[in-house]
């Protein structure tokens, strides 16, 4: 028997992989999202108490919580 991988056995692996990444390139986009929702509301809003609100409000719809601290 050969020590190598079937094409099939390699065409999972490479699924899997891709799977993978692709589950990762998805988690990195909803980050990088929040990141600018939160920036955006920041340079948006002048009173503390309006920021905390609105960085509240885009954690819970983007994390979707049912609640937030800041």
């Amino acid at each position: 028997m050969s020590s190598s991988k079937s094409p099939v056995r390699a065409l999972t692996t490479q699924e899997s992989n891709s799977m993978q990444a692709q589950a990762e390139l998805e988690h990195e986009k909803d980050r990088l999202k929040l990141l600018l929702d939160v920036t955006n509301t920041l340079v948006s809003n002048l009173e503390l108490r309006d920021l905390l609100r609105a960085i509240s409000a885009s954690i819970r719809q983007d994390m979707h919580c049912d609640s937030v601290g800041v």
